[in-house]
């Protein structure tokens, strides 16, 4: 901080012109990364619940697949039951 300070007061002293307009645009820039982090963690946010929702989905059409292949393997395997006994 110390160093910081003492840049600023030889900037002042050396080139106040500059210094003047660093003052002056520092905190816009301060301002401009705070809004950009604050909109960048919503947007995070929002995706990580999107893709929480789509991996549910995944795992409801898998479900129901694996419900679908089970079925038939059973509807197959009864009826070549059915063709042994008779």
């Amino acid at each position: 901080m110390a160093t910081f300070v003492t840049g600023f007061v030889v900037g002042f002293t050396a080139v106040w012109q500059l210094a003047l307009v660093t003052l002056a645009v520092v905190p816009l820039i301060a301002i401009i990364g705070g809004t950009h982090a604050a909109t960048l963690s919503k947007l995070s946010s929002k995706s990580q619940a999107a893709l929480s929702q789509a991996g549910n989905i995944v795992e409801q059409v898998e479900r129901s697949r694996e419900h679908g292949f089970s079925l038939l393997t059973h509807l197959i395997l009864t009826k070549n039951t059915v063709f042994l006994i008779f």
